[in-house]
């Protein structure tokens, strides 16, 4: 789970949004509890404008209310 969340992450860098959103999918599908795949699959949607990335914000939250990145999360879900 945590190497497809990580290829995710590269795949975003090198600009490869199809697969990495195909990656962080993949983690949340074989672990749907994985709050880091939901984070990033967030981000990936929200730059796309896709509005399911909400629900990935929320789950997000849920699954790890007291991580550092929680405030992005909720700061996204206030926009």
């Amino acid at each position: 789970v945590e190497a497809r969340e990580n290829l995710g992450c590269v795949l975003v860098e090198l600009g490869e949004f199809d697969l990495a959103e195909a990656a962080f999918r993949g983690a949340i599908e074989f672990h749907p509890d994985y709050a880091d795949a939901h984070f990033h699959l967030a981000q990936l949607l929200e730059e796309q404008e896709n509005p399911e990335s909400l629900f990935h914000w929320q789950e997000f939250l849920r699954l790890a209310p007291d991580s550092p990145w929680a405030e992005t999360a909720r700061q996204r879900l206030e926009q």
